[in-house]
């Protein structure tokens, strides 16, 4: 696996965790490699490659992140504060509206998430902030405080933090969207039939090349 320390440091032997879509694996450092040299030791900061013991190739995804055992919590509720970039500063020049489909782009991965405002807001217009409840077709590597970006039609809507993860609202305990699918059509606020999962992750601790 390839990636870059964000924080901690990773030495060989130590036992690690894999985690990411709804996935984990428990495992051990063998090897840390970065520009053809071989390492005891990786720093934050760090691009390196990772040899972790009975991995397999197909085992990990583009987006996955390597942690310390049980450090990390996958999430597919959150709340987030975000801003709606205005026609200038390169969005579209609409409103995030109640309920819309969008997709969310975080450290190296993407997914489809649909977005809830706040009690009693119908929409944020371009140049405002909000705080809004995201929902996930399936639990990632979400952290309060990280930041990631909205997207829709193939341009940058807005950005957002991450304020609070977990169940926030009555409105997903509704049990609404385990009976529909997440599309990735361009602008869909109401889920269609089929989910079409995502073949263009980019990557953080993916596959090494």
């Amino acid at each position: 696996m390839t990636g870059k320390a964000e924080r901690g440091k990773l030495k060989v032997g130590q036992e690690v965790e894999i985690i990411g879509y709804n996935r984990s694996a428990k495992s051990k450092v063998t090897g840390i490699e970065m520009f053809h040299k071989t390492l005891e030791e990786a720093n934050a900061g760090d691009q390196m490659g990772v040899l972790i013991r009975g991995l397999k190739r197909d085992d990990v995804r583009r987006g996955m992140v390597v942690v310390k055992p049980g450090s990390i919590k996958q999430q597919d509720h959150v709340q987030a504060q975000i801003y709606v970039m205005t026609k200038d500063e390169g969005g579209l020049a609409q409103p995030i509206v109640n309920e819309q489909q969008l997709t969310l782009f975080s450290k190296t991965w993407d997914a489809p998430a649909l977005i809830k405002l706040a009690s009693g807001k119908e929409m944020i217009m371009p140049g405002e902030d909000g705080s809004i409840q995201v929902q996930l077709p399936k639990p990632m590597v979400l952290e309060k405080n990280q930041h990631f970006t909205l997207r829709g039609g193939g341009s940058t809507i807005g950005t957002g933090k991450v304020s609070a993860v977990g169940n926030y609202s009555k409105f997903w305990e509704s049990n609404w969207f385990t009976k529909h699918h997440f599309t990735r059509s361009r602008r869909s606020r109401i889920p269609s039939a089929k989910w079409r999962r995502s073949t263009s992750t980019p990557a953080r601790s993916g596959r090494r090349r």
